[in-house]
């Protein structure tokens, strides 16, 4: 803080109380060395404070700053004085760098004690201290230390210590003067709010003291604001939102300045606030009338409501603020118009055509002389009435083509989209169930296919940012089937306007078809469910689809997605597999069938075949041939055979031992695995 690193009695090289005579004999010293321009030391040159240099120009003008009662007071506040032991072992610290010391002595005595004949110095030292601080926590706690010093009775025995008995005091005056030096040393370094904060602790003379210095300046602001913003809407009333929204901005800062000075209640802050509103409220106005007057293209509707809720938030009194609430419910009403307008028109082509359709088949019966159409009357129509030419009759009852022209006008691309940004959920889903029924029944439904098209395409206003996104299971184990039972879906969010939001979610199986139940799913989704969101909402946890008795999920590549408004506005993929140990069971049942299919083989059958072939012959009558060559041949192809036996017997023990290895490392894994 510049007023205490270059304060009068810093430059001189003394304290504040110093008397007379110590000035008087300091003053020839220094001038002295600065005429021959010799380096002039103080101790009192702390070394947490920046160095100076000290020019006889500055020592002349500090000799200056403190040659009137008044302005060693003023200056005295900024600085250090010594008027017992606490003061002078702190002030040493202070010499030798020990900041933290001097603070940790000079605190003992001042925290929560009131000022007293023996400490009145310590609190104006440790104020000064706390002034020099970095933080604004620090500057706060000393600007409190100091006001509580100039407010006591005992501020009085600092007076006299250091601008003379004779001074006499007005303690309020001198706080003002005091809080006038603080905004002049802190000016550009901080924003008013800023300033405000560091006075928060300050009693409430302090603080209406701020208020009036503080509220001139942002009390002019706004109404010069509000007066140019008139001025600019009564020559252009088309680009009054423009004007309203920029009466917003360039107020903001300056009425949060006067509700936090003022607060609320006070009757200056509602006549500024009301004005204010009015002001933004009249710029919407003039804005939707002119708008619509000459069938903007704008959504002027929308951008009044967001003038008429701006000037809602801002009012204070009854009558502005009721009278801001009135325009929100017609412009909500008028938002909706379309919406309305067209379910009551589908609605009655539904009702008309089906009182068509109940006479129709009043007259058949009075016809036929029927009075109920059961089931078997039915049949019996159907036999002797052309039933195909009935339907016909009341499809055609309706003029389709007028219908067709009536919706084409009503639901242009504009109309679509505010529809689809309605909050009246309700509604929205009629029209669709009513769009999808003339689909089904018109004889000329082309145009309500294209209407259903564009308006599933249209973006639904979201009203949160999805951040990121993952799949749930059941106790958060890993999509293996054994595992699964319901999977759900978390969305990270950032909500930025409270509502209850429609979800409508599809999971997509692998071969892209949707799991439903035929009796709790809606028409083309898996399920739905509504959220109530408000700006605390951090996540979206959709409840998890499944069955509590077993997997319903295949094996595969899986998919959720999340709809609003008929729109989707997430996708997610997950897979579903097999768990390693279920792998490893089908792998070892593999193993332990090929094990017993090995058993069962008969290894070099062929060779088998062929030996045996060649004995059955050898053992067969031969001419010319002696008992004794035969039995020679027989016994040499029974060695053949019998190390073929051999050789079969071994190559199957190996295949054995081989792929029963392979069972005992599949049984090993299976007991290792996690899952």
């Amino acid at each position: 803080m510049d007023i205490i690193k270059n304060n009068p009695y810093r430059i001189i090289g003394i304290l504040s109380n110093a008397s007379a005579r110590e000035i008087q004999a300091i003053k020839g010293k220094i001038t002295a060395y600065a005429k021959v321009g010799k380096e002039i030391k103080s101790e009192y040159d702390f070394p947490f404070l920046d160095s100076i240099e000290r020019d006889q120009n500055k020592i002349e003008k500090a000799f200056s700053a403190i040659q009137q009662s008044k302005d060693m007071l003023e200056n005295s506040l900024f600085w250090f004085l010594n008027t017992n032991s606490f003061d002078e072992t702190a002030i040493n610290y202070l010499i030798n760098g020990d900041k933290e010391k001097a603070i940790e002595i000079w605190g003992k005595i001042t925290t929560e004690k009131e000022v007293t004949p023996k400490n009145y110095s310590c609190f104006n030292n440790i104020g000064t201290l706390k002034l020099l601080g970095e933080s604004q926590e620090e500057i706060k706690e000393g600007i409190e230390i100091k006001i509580k010093l100039i407010e006591s009775e005992n501020f009085t025995d600092f007076v006299h210590d250091v601008a003379g008995t004779a001074y006499i005091v007005d303690n309020q005056k001198q706080v003002e003067k005091f809080v006038d030096d603080i905004l002049k040393q802190m000016q550009g370094k901080y924003s008013n709010a800023e300033l405000l904060k560091l006075f928060n602790n300050c009693n409430g003379t302090t603080k209406q003291y701020l208020s009036q210095k503080f509220t001139e300046e942002p009390v002019h602001n706004i109404e010069s604001q509000i007066e140019s913003a008139k001025r600019k809407r009564n020559e252009n009333k088309i680009n009054a939102f423009q004007y309203g929204l920029k009466l917003h901005e360039n107020t903001k800062s300056d009425l949060t300045l006067l509700k936090s000075l003022l607060g609320v209640s006070d009757l200056k802050y509602k006549m500024i606030a009301d004005n204010l509103a009015k002001e933004i409220m009249q710029c919407g106005i003039d804005y939707f009338n002119e708008s619509q007057e000459n069938d903007s293209t704008e959504d002027y509707l929308e951008n009044a409501m967001r003038l008429n809720k701006l000037a809602e938030s801002i009012a204070v009194g009854k009558l502005t603020k009721d009278r801001a609430k009135d325009h929100i419910a017609t412009l909500e009403e008028m938002k909706d118009i379309e919406l309305i307008q067209v379910v009551g028109i589908l609605k009655s082509v539904k009702d008309l055509y089906e009182k068509n359709e109940r006479e129709i088949y009043a007259q058949i019966r009075k016809e036929l002389n029927i009075n109920n159409l059961s089931s078997s009357d039915m049949i019996r129509l159907s036999e002797n009435i052309n039933m195909s030419a009935v339907v016909n009759h009341i499809k055609n009852s309706i003029e389709w083509q007028k219908v067709n022209e009536m919706i084409i006008d009503l639901l242009s691309d504009n109309n679509l989209k505010k529809i689809k940004e309605s909050n009246k959920e309700e509604q929205k889903r009629e029209f669709l169930e009513l769009a999808n029924w003339l689909k089904e029944t018109s004889l000329k439904n082309s145009p309500i296919i294209k209407i259903i098209n564009k308006y599933k395409n249209i973006p639904p206003k979201l009203v949160f940012k999805i951040i990121s996104s993952e799949i749930t299971n059941t106790d958060n184990k890993p999509l293996y089937t054994k595992f699964i039972r319901y999977i759900g879906l978390n969305l990270k969010v950032e909500v930025i306007e409270e509502k209850a939001v429609a979800f409508y979610i599809k999971y997509i199986k692998p071969d892209g078809s949707i799991i439903r139940n035929s009796e709790s799913s809606p028409v083309g989704y898996s399920r739905s469910e509504t959220l109530n969101l408000n700006l605390r909402t951090k996540s979206i946890n959709f409840l998890g689809y499944g069955s509590k008795d077993k997997c319903i999920y295949g094996i595969g590549k899986h998919r959720i997605e999340v709809y609003v408004d008929d729109y989707m506005i997430h996708s997610k993929e997950f897979v579903v597999d097999l768990a390693p140990s279920e792998k490893l069971e089908i792998e070892l049942k593999r193993a332990e069938d090929r094990l017993k299919e090995i058993k069962k083989f008969q290894y070099f059958k062929s060779e088998f075949d062929t030996l045996n072939y060649q004995m059955s012959n050898i053992k067969q009558w031969q001419f010319l041939r002696s008992q004794s060559d035969k039995d020679m041949q027989i016994n040499e192809k029974q060695k053949q055979i019998d190390l073929l036996v051999k050789k079969a017997d071994n190559e199957k023990a190996s295949e054995t031992s081989k792929q029963q290895s392979i069972i005992t490392e599949i049984k090993s894994k299976i007991q290792k695995a996690e899952y």
